[in-house]
């Protein structure tokens, strides 16, 4: 149980609402964090590996199923967690996870017969005046699409993914 904001161990998600510090920190670290029980079991599956899950105490069940051997995992009130992120965590569970290894633009695209570049996304709810949820409907509608965010996006893809 977490009772101190000022923990050492949550240095992965102190201050998230402060886009600057988040582009300075998450990438160089080679990390990036996932909001929500859904993400955080999306990004599994898709053989991202666990760092660490910050969590409101009431939701501790939600991941009763979720295999975390060995991964940190901090529990705290919903006044603690905000004290760490800057923010109402809503939905009750960040997760930080290890990036993949950079793929270059040539790999990525050899096999994609529908590319959707987004570059420097840094709020998920307007793109250039579109909706990102838009965007990915109609991407997801077209099928065998293939979506690729710069590695200077900060915002957030999980609400958008749900």
């Amino acid at each position: 149980m977490i009772t101190t904001p000022l923990d050492e161990r949550l240095a992965d998600y102190r201050a998230l609402t402060d886009l600057e510090l988040r582009t300075r920190w998450e990438p160089p670290n080679g990390l990036f964090i996932a909001e929500g029980e859904l993400v955080l079991r999306r990004a599994l599956r898709a053989g991202y590996r666990l760092r660490s899950v910050l969590i409101d105490t009431k939701r501790v069940s939600q991941l009763e199923n979720v295999n975390l051997a060995d991964i940190p995992v901090y529990a705290g009130d919903q006044a603690t967690l905000e004290a760490i992120t800057g923010f109402h965590v809503h939905r009750g569970v960040l997760a930080s996870f290890h990036r993949k290894p950079e793929l270059h633009a040539k790999e990525i695209l050899r096999t994609a017969q529908r590319p959707a570049i987004l570059e420097n996304i840094h709020n998920h709810t307007n793109v250039n005046g579109a909706k990102l949820p838009t965007i990915l409907a109609s991407a997801r509608a077209a099928r065998k699409f293939l979506l690729v965010a710069s590695r200077r996006s900060a915002a957030t893809l999980a609400p958008a993914l749900h």
